[in-house]
């Protein structure tokens, strides 16, 4: 017996790693009337265990069909149900059925024949492994080469050339790994190398960033904002629409436009000896106060805003051509402090060479007691009063202005204009409402204009004059008296000033409301403010005068608005 378990053992040995249960079915008669499927739980030379739904009783004789799938073999075999067992909570029972003798030698023959064929087909599947390695050679794939060998090893371990060419395997894929190791070396290098490249020039931006940033606030302490500009140009190459950069630059620098031209004023009193306002507008950051840098001529900030022109119905000495209306300025802009002076006019003269109109056509006009004749030797130099390099320049046509503007401009035109006359009548105002500048009451023009008083009245007993005395006969200083609230110098009196408006008596019914520039044609331009001529009737906020642009006289002057192009 000994013997034939041996026996079994190694004919059953091709079986091993296989499940008895799925790899044989089995039909078992003789427990009920039909045959009965069962399970093949396991097989051994002498004996088999079953299990089955159904009691399957002991000391009953059985026949057994077992038939294996994988290799289409079928065969019978009788036996005894030595032993049974029962599970009746899974509802399974077992049993275990001994071969009679007569069929234990061809149970063990089938078990054989059963086994040659697992051998047979493993060692095919060895030699479709080994056949698969090759291909993986020609492919040049030595891990999957190697993968295929090591599986037909794992069937069949003495298939021919099979440690050969494991080892050829190996040696290969140990090559492929040690190039790939270089590559993925120098794949590593590389990479390193651009992250290093992007961290240099990260850093080498930041050192640049951080280099424009100190090179403009170097400009702005050198009072030169085109080139502090330049510099914020050149950090924000580096962080484009950098908030904090253009943060700084809104709160230090002169206003985009404007900074060729202009500088802040370092100073605490300007040439006249008037005090600078320092600080910027709240809402829009410009400067309240700045300085052209050619000629240091100081310019006033005006905030946009809203306020009505004209007079109203009830107001002394209003004429018809003073509709009250309300006017709005959208943009921000910057007025001459002062009117020109003579000494700024001369070194416009004698820099282009220019002569006035009244110089080259006939002199201008002059106030006498018989009343306003022209004289061939009135001229901006010699108005027909004693003249000093701080008095605002007279006898002066509006041609001549705009020929003042240019040559302040560098000969381009685009930056300084007249004011219209919304604008002259905004930021005379300064935000109030009354006749004059200082209030309703004529008496305090004394000490906030230069107008006509009673000295003068001594002198052209036909003038309608303010009962005070103010100190001046004819035109005064530049800023001697009071400034009005935008901190504007002889808005009213001292000399009437050209607008750049065509006149209109009936403009102002038809006006649009939002930045009127005045009519687009006519014969006279406007004037505004009053002089030193003047009384209470055309010293008003809303007083409107009109003259041809030729026209100059010994109280005809001008101021400069600075605005980029509207």
């Amino acid at each position: 017996m000994s013997g034939q378990d041996s026996s079994t053992q190694s004919h059953h040995a091709g079986l091993k790693g296989i499940k008895a249960e799925t790899y044989l079915n089995c039909l078992l008669a003789g427990v009920d009337a039909n045959p009965i499927a069962v399970k093949v739980k396991e097989i051994h030379s002498r004996e088999v265990r079953f299990s089955a739904s159904q009691k399957m009783s002991k000391g009953t004789a059985v026949e057994m069909e077992f038939h294996c799938p994988k290799h289409r073999l079928k065969s019978s075999f009788h036996g005894t149900i030595v032993t049974d067992q029962s599970n009746p909570n899974a509802g399974r029972f077992y049993a275990t059925v001994h071969f009679t003798e007569a069929d234990r030698t061809s149970w063990l023959q089938w078990l054989k024949a059963l086994s040659d064929l697992e051998i047979q087909q493993s060692r095919a599947g060895a030699q479709e492994k080994f056949q698969e390695a090759k291909k993986w050679e020609e492919a040049k794939d030595w891990g999957k080469m190697l993968r295929a060998l090591q599986q037909a090893r794992s069937i069949d371990p003495e298939i021919e050339g099979l440690t050969e060419l494991e080892e050829k395997a190996t040696a290969l894929l140990r090559k492929e790994r040690a190039r790939q190791a270089k590559l993925a070396g120098i794949a590593v290098l590389a990479i390193l190398s651009v992250f290093v490249s992007i961290f240099w020039r990260y850093r080498q931006r930041r050192v640049e960033f951080a280099n424009a940033l100190l090179e403009a606030r170097k400009a702005r302490e050198k009072n030169d904002h085109q080139k502090a500009y330049e510099w914020v140009e050149a950090a924000l190459r580096y962080r484009p629409d950098d908030p904090a950069v253009l943060e700084w630059a809104r709160k230090e620098l002169i206003p985009r436009g404007y900074e060729q031209a202009f500088i802040l004023p370092t100073a605490a009193r300007d040439s006249m000896g008037n005090p600078v306002q320092r600080g910027r507008d709240p809402k829009t950051s410009f400067p309240l106060e700045v300085v052209h840098k050619a000629t240091g001529l100081h310019f006033v900030f005006l905030p946009p805003g809203l306020f009505h022109m004209g007079s109203p119905e009830n107001e002394e000495f209003r004429e018809s051509s003073e509709e009250h209306h309300p006017v709005t300025l959208t943009r921000p802009f910057y007025m001459s402090k002062y009117e020109v002076t003579v000494g700024m006019f001369r070194t416009f003269v004698e820099g282009s060479k220019y002569q006035t109109e009244a110089e080259t056509n006939g002199g201008g006009w002059v106030l006498t007691p018989e009343g306003v004749s022209q004289r061939a030797e009135a001229t901006w130099k010699n108005p027909g009063f004693l003249q000093s390099d701080d008095l605002p320049v007279v006898q002066v046509s509006w041609k001549d202005a705009q020929k003042f503007l240019r040559w302040l401009d560098g000969g381009q035109g685009k930056l300084f204009r007249l004011p219209t006359e919304a604008e002259w009548e905004y930021g005379c105002r300064a935000g109030r409402e009354s006749r004059f500048t200082w209030g309703e009451q004529a008496r305090y023009s004394r000490y906030n204009a230069n107008l006509a008083d009673l000295k003068l009245r001594q002198l052209l007993p036909q003038l309608e004059v303010f009962e005070v005395e103010d100190g001046f006969l004819y035109t005064s200083p530049v800023g001697k008296f009071v400034p009005n609230d935008f901190g504007l110098y002889n808005m009213i009196g001292n000399v009437w000033e050209w607008c750049s408006d065509w006149y209109d008596p009936h403009y102002y019914g038809t006006s649009p409301s939002a930045d009127p520039a005045g009519p687009s044609t006519g014969y006279r331009k406007v004037l505004r403010g009053g002089s030193w001529a003047s009384g209470p009737r055309q010293s008003r906020c809303a007083s409107r005068r009109e003259a041809e642009p030729e026209f100059r006289g010994h109280d005809v002057g001008f101021r400069v608005v600075v605005a980029p192009s509207r």
